[in-house]
């Protein structure tokens, strides 16, 4: 008897998606900055549970694949309104890259994109310079972190 047997692989849950980009080569350390998205909807609560999982395995994911440091996580395109979920990933993406910054003193950057219909994760992230507004504007802020990163 074997005591291992195979897995299926996990599905994306319904009603959340996630796409990939890189950054644009113009941008300082572009190669070393992960972007994001997610569409669709969160349920609420405890519901959205296996949906905060895929989030964050799909950052954790797409970080690793092009061995970033930093991560835009850009949420305009998902209705969440509450629940904790996104917190949970939030708290996986520091544990995966927290020894790369933790010497600096610093967390690891991560910048959030939101719109109204993400409003809820300004109850959960109640750090204003998280949030930007602009996708420029967050790749921009993650290349400095990077960079600072890079010459300390």
């Amino acid at each position: 008897m074997s005591l291992l047997k195979p897995a299926k692989k996990p599905r994306a849950p319904k009603g959340v998606r996630a796409k990939f980009y890189r950054v644009h080569k113009s941008v300082d350390l572009h190669d070393m900055i992960a972007v994001v998205s997610f569409h669709g909807k969160m349920p609420d609560g405890s519901k959205g549970k296996d949906h905060g999982r895929y989030i964050a395995a799909q950052t954790v994911y797409w970080m690793t694949c092009i061995d970033a440091l930093c991560v835009v996580m850009d949420f305009r395109d998902l209705e969440y309104r509450w629940g904790d979920s996104i917190l949970g990933a939030l708290q996986t993406i520091d544990m995966r890259c927290r020894d790369q910054w933790s010497d600096l003193g610093m967390s690891v950057p991560v910048k959030l994109l939101s719109s109204q219909k993400s409003s809820g994760l300004l109850s959960l992230v109640t750090d204003p310079s998280f949030f930007f507004s602009e996708m420029d504007d967050a790749i921009l802020a993650c290349s400095r972190d990077v960079r600072f990163w890079m010459d300390n």
